[in-house]
């Protein structure tokens, strides 16, 4: 890398930390769609395509603070070093 372009791609992303720049466009992954799957007893389920969320019927605040207690959980705390 040369210094211009380190220079510029530096100047860039702290642009985008600001939140003055977009993020960079990514290609969207290539993902596998089951269309049908075949039972054991030789019948077909036919997947149609998800278009809207499905409702959830729970309650929602106690679903999100499970949630958040399970993120909370799986982030590593520093400790401080023993003496």
């Amino acid at each position: 890398m040369t210094f211009k372009t380190k220079t510029k791609a530096r100047f860039k992303s702290f642009l985008r930390r600001l939140g003055l720049l977009c993020k960079k466009p990514t290609e969207p992954t290539k993902r596998i769609r089951i269309s049908k799957t075949i039972n054991p007893d030789g019948s077909t389920t036919q997947h149609d395509r998800l278009t809207k969320q499905p409702l959830y019927e729970g309650n929602t605040f106690e679903s999100e603070l499970h949630i958040y207690n399970e993120i909370k959980k799986t982030v590593r705390k520093s400790r401080k070093p023993k003496k």
